[in-house]
């Protein structure tokens, strides 16, 4: 049988062994950047501090999140829970952190219990995605890049005080002011923030380009229609908690959002989920979503190895 390019799939050559004692550091990043994502599965079960030595023992460095715009929960040391959002719902294909000048360069989920029905993680090669879209498309965002605009109101989604780990306005402004992010606080507890990113990166192992944002994620025309519709109802576009456009603050065309998403969804592969499974993930090159799900699931998460984005944009 040929062997499975993407996720790259290796299984236990033995029954309950300990992944700790087979991975190998050296040869992980080569390896990401080939493959993407390397799926090992049927090791021996693991607790959340036996995946922190383990993602200790293959990494450089861990990845403290500021600018969080997913909530989740620290489990212990720096494994946390996957995004805690409705089972009903889906996750968007995206890329961990790609609106910030630091992102995590991987990233480690590892299924502690697979959901009773559905709860797939999709996958998605982002350097694929980057060869499907259209010239025309790779030029403009290439001109005008992509901006981010979010809202942080009181009472609606992770607060700026969540979100920067302070409740001090002088510490987020500092903040901003470092990471290239434009910002004005609309009233005594509401902060509207805009950045403009590149669209794309190239590796710095593989050398390929990597359509690498969330212009498609934040986007208010990806949502599902019925929550779109509602929140429209009860805000104006430029209130919307998220939001993204052209750099120069232009709409993104129906069409062209559109041709995203689907450049994404073509190059989707699900990861069913089996008790004590290990999806290591190169953040640079593959985004990852999740399917709506019924029963308990329970996914952790690790981050690591900061990338800055400067050294990489083109």
């Amino acid at each position: 049988m040929k062997e499975q390019d993407f996720p790259r799939v290796i299984k236990a050559p033995e029954p309950e062994m300990e992944l700790i004692n087979w991975i190998k550091k050296e040869s992980l990043p080569e390896e990401l950047a080939k493959h993407g994502a390397i799926l090992f599965r049927g090791f021996k079960h693991m607790t959340a501090e036996q995946l922190g030595e383990l993602v200790k023992s293959v990494s450089t460095e861990e990845f403290y999140n500021e600018e969080e715009s997913s909530p989740r929960d620290k489990i212990v040391g720096n494994i946390y829970t996957s995004t805690s959002y409705r089972a009903d719902q889906e996750i968007f294909l995206h890329n961990e952190n790609s609106y910030k000048n630091i992102f995590p360069g991987k990233l480690f989920f590892y299924c502690d219990c697979p959901a009773e029905e559905g709860g797939e993680t999709p996958i998605a090669d982002c350097r694929k995605i980057f060869n499907r879209l259209g010239k025309d498309v790779i030029d403009k965002f290439s001109d005008k890049k992509w901006m981010y605009v979010r809202n942080f109101i009181e009472g609606i989604g992770i607060s700026w005080q969540e979100a920067f780990n302070t409740n001090d306005r002088s510490v987020v402004e500092k903040y901003c002011q470092e990471e290239d992010i434009s910002f004005e606080w609309v009233d005594e507890n509401s902060l509207r923030t805009r950045q403009v990113r590149s669209p794309f990166l190239r590796h710095p192992i593989s050398n390929e380009l990597s359509w690498f944002n969330h212009a498609t994620f934040f986007n208010i025309g990806t949502l599902q229609e019925d929550i779109r519709e509602a929140l429209l109802s009860i805000y104006d576009v430029e209130d919307l908690s998220h939001n993204t456009f052209y750099g120069d603050g232009t709409q993104i065309e129906e069409d062209v959002l559109a041709e995203l998403q689907g450049a994404y969804k073509s190059e989707a592969v699900d990861v069913q989920w089996e008790k004590g499974d290990l999806v290591i993930l190169d953040n640079l090159l593959t985004a990852h979503a999740r399917k709506s799900f019924k029963g308990k699931r329970s996914i952790m998460l690790a981050q690591v190895d900061p990338v800055i984005r400067s050294k990489l944009e083109q």
